[in-house]
């Protein structure tokens, strides 16, 4: 079947945005420290453009200190909410999947979501910090490495409710519950959006919902599959702390009086 055209732009931005992203951030003038702010939207303050290419062994040897963050206080509002919404998904999961939702035009539209996740999502934060390393542009290996430290968390943390769970899916095979390649999606989405704030963000999270449809569509995951796989991507991207290693910091949602803001924390490694 020939893939949409509009589907394989959708699936190529998806791919490429990380890269672009990053290498569209201008350097900084001056050295400027983050700090809180009512009513801002959390990203990457300029100080935390500064500084070197993180090497291979901060990258690929932060995992145990990722996934011990996922227990923050400030994730369990994100985990209660995704628990919450795969629990309520689940009682419509047969009726989604026994629909016949995924033909005809439908086809079409979600058929080649199923490119988008999967191994293409580590292969794509692989890709953008080799191109960081090998061309010399830390913002691009920065964004890369933080890309791949969220995916080993939500690969970790799928592929271990996969093999407790084994639950069927809805074609038949097994290790339904959660999806990874929602999990995947989300988990760039999230680093995106924290990095570059909504701009990026917010097409990020709409592609990663298209992907979650798509496995949807193709019999691969129920409804409750996908609710779960994003909220564990979505906590994988949160997991991760963005900056040097000189100033790392942990962004969240804060109420204050008069409206919301973000807190910066400054973590110690």
């Amino acid at each position: 079947m020939a893939l949409p055209s509009p589907c394989l732009t959708a699936a190529a931005a998806f791919l490429l945005m990380p890269a672009l992203a990053s290498a569209q951030t201008a350097d900084p003038a001056v050295d400027t420290t983050p700090v809180a702010v009512s009513g801002g939207e959390p990203g990457l303050g300029s100080a935390d453009l500064r500084g070197q290419a993180p090497s291979v062994s901060e990258v690929f040897g932060s995992l145990r200190h990722d996934l011990g963050r996922l227990a923050s206080r400030d994730h369990a509002w994100v985990a209660v909410v995704g628990a919450s919404g795969a629990y309520g998904g689940h009682m419509f999961d047969h009726h989604i999947a026994g629909t016949g939702w995924g033909r005809g035009t439908a086809r079409e539209i979600f058929g080649p979501g199923a490119f988008a996740g999967g191994i293409v999502q580590p292969s794509a934060a692989l890709g953008t910090y080799a191109i960081g390393r090998i061309f010399n542009q830390p913002r691009v290996a920065r964004v890369g490495g933080e890309l791949i430290r969220a995916q080993l968390v939500a690969q970790t943390v799928t592929q271990t409710i996969k093999l407790t769970v084994q639950r069927t899916r809805p074609d038949g095979s097994v290790l339904s519950f959660p999806s990874g390649h929602t999990s995947a999606t989300f988990a760039t989405a999230t680093v995106l959006h924290r990095a570059f704030g909504w701009k990026t963000g917010a097409p990020a999270y709409a592609l990663a919902s298209w992907v979650a449809a798509s496995r949807m569509h193709a019999e691969r995951h129920y409804l409750s599959d996908v609710i779960m796989g994003a909220t564990i991507g979505i906590l994988a991207g949160r997991s991760v702390p963005i900056g040097t290693n000189e100033m790392r910091f942990a962004i969240s949602p804060a109420a204050v009086r008069g409206g919301a803001g973000v807190t910066v924390v400054r973590i110690q490694q």
